[in-house]
């Protein structure tokens, strides 16, 4: 290494780039092929952790100093009279096993989550590695192998399937450019292009469909004989509080308030498939508008009530404790079953449809339907959000508008259904609470 003109090091800083990266600009000795000395200067961006101008110089020391020592360890002093032939371009999977490894620790400083990082490898191991893993990176960046990659996946798969690849790829790009593992003027996955070629946000039913449970059925579902109570019981607490199948999961004893005249559930964890802690482990909340108090009807707070007294220790075989979990599985321990299979099949038994317009009925299904039967209540505007655990659109809800409690247990209470207490519990649990509009009046 020679010193830059008056800085004795070789080296210098250059301004932080927009995407918020510094970047160090070096010079190396180079040999010419009649023996001459001189020397050039390269440029290297510095991994975007380094977000001030002191900790961009401190890496650019080591960085400097690691380049110096394999230059001279690479190039014996006879051979000096040339300068060091760059190695043969490397392909896309030369990167996986670095990055994978990356993105592991990124899990352990839970800055991602485990299921994002699952969701990552499955991604390089199913569609990106058998069409790109083995293209060189310098034909990788003429943005045609990436445009037909893309394309041929629009065709194939659904939408969002194809926007989660697109952005397995251009995170597994950004991370190696960042790191300075393989540098490029741009990443090609966000060129303009490329990008005009992902396919809409949408399901595969499509916008105007939204897959759902009809009322009929949702009736015919709690009301079946054939279905257990435990499961009717998620199904109706589903239904009228809107809750994912994770927070349903997460809910613990000591979540369910059922004193007094206004019943509450509150919302503050979950259990994922896969967390931090393994799988079937709880974890926070997917977003801070997840964090929630949802009123319960008479009706869901009775066969709660009922659950927690009969059907829990029956399940579990033995006195629930305050910390134990609502719904967990026949060792009392946390659980996400494939609920989805679950629920098609009791409403096959039911005598009802698991289909939607052509496409099957999930768990997620039930939180659908809750969102289109709130619909109907006439401040809807002022609670969905609320009661969804979604961020408020606008300033104004995100930040200043607090909606009351009345008014999402009046929102919750608009949802009707012709079901009794004795329907849900099987009969076990005798009472004529209902939410069915004409026994309300």
């Amino acid at each position: 290494m020679r010193g830059k003109r008056g800085s004795g090091r070789g080296w210098a800083i250059l301004k932080k780039k927009r995407d918020g990266h510094f970047v160090l600009k070096y010079r190396v000795e180079v040999r010419a092929a009649d023996g001459a000395l001189g020397s050039k200067w390269r440029q290297h961006r510095v991994p975007v952790d380094c977000q001030t101008r002191a900790d961009a110089e401190v890496y650019a020391a080591v960085f400097v100093e690691s380049v110096a020592t394999a230059t001279k360890e690479a190039v014996p002093a006879s051979e000096t009279t040339s300068e060091p032939q760059p190695p043969s371009d490397p392909v896309l999977a030369d990167f996986i096993s670095r990055w994978l490894t990356y993105r592991k620790g990124l899990v352990t400083a839970r800055r991602i989550r485990p299921a994002t990082h699952k969701q990552d490898k499955g991604n390089w191991k199913t569609h990106i590695e058998p069409v790109l893993g083995q293209v060189p990176m310098s034909r990788l960046l003429e943005n045609t192998p990436i445009r037909e990659f893309i394309r041929a996946k629009a065709i194939e798969k659904a939408n969002f399937t194809v926007r989660n690849i697109a952005s397995t790829l251009k995170t597994m790009l950004d991370d190696i450019d960042a790191e300075g593992w393989f540098q490029f003027p741009r990443n090609p996955m966000r060129h303009k292009k490329v990008v005009e070629l992902l396919p809409p946000p949408r399901t595969r039913a499509g916008k105007k469909i939204i897959v759902h449970i009809v009322r009929e059925d949702v009736e015919k579902l709690l009301q079946s004989r054939r279905v257990q109570a435990e499961h009717k019981i998620r199904y109706v607490t589903a239904l009228t509080t809107g809750l994912r199948d994770g927070e349903l999961r997460g809910l613990r004893l000591n979540s369910v308030h059922l004193e007094g005249a206004a019943p509450v559930l509150k919302v503050r964890l979950a259990v994922a498939l896969e967390g931090f802690d393994g799988r079937n482990t709880e974890q926070q909340l997917k977003t801070e508008d997840a964090v929630r108090d949802l009123p319960m009807q008479p009706l869901v707070a009775e066969a709660l009530a009922w659950w927690i007294k009969t059907g829990w220790v029956r399940w579990v075989g033995r006195r629930p404790k305050p910390e134990d979990f609502l719904f967990p599985n026949a060792k009392g321990k946390p659980c996400r079953p494939r609920s989805s299979d679950q629920i098609r099949a009791d409403l096959t038994l039911a005598g009802c449809s698991a289909t939607y317009e052509g496409h099957n009925i999930t768990m997620h299904a039930l939180r659908r339907t809750f969102s289109t039967r709130l619909d109907e209540f006439p401040e809807v505007h002022r609670v969905k959000h609320d009661l969804m655990g979604h961020s408020g659109k606008g300033v104004d809800q995100i930040h200043y508008t607090a909606t009351s409690q009345q008014t999402k247990r009046r929102a919750i209470e608009s949802i009707r259904l012709d079901v009794s207490v004795s329907d849900i519990t099987n009969d076990e649990a005798v009472g004529t609470t209902s939410c069915d509009a004409k026994a309300a009046e």
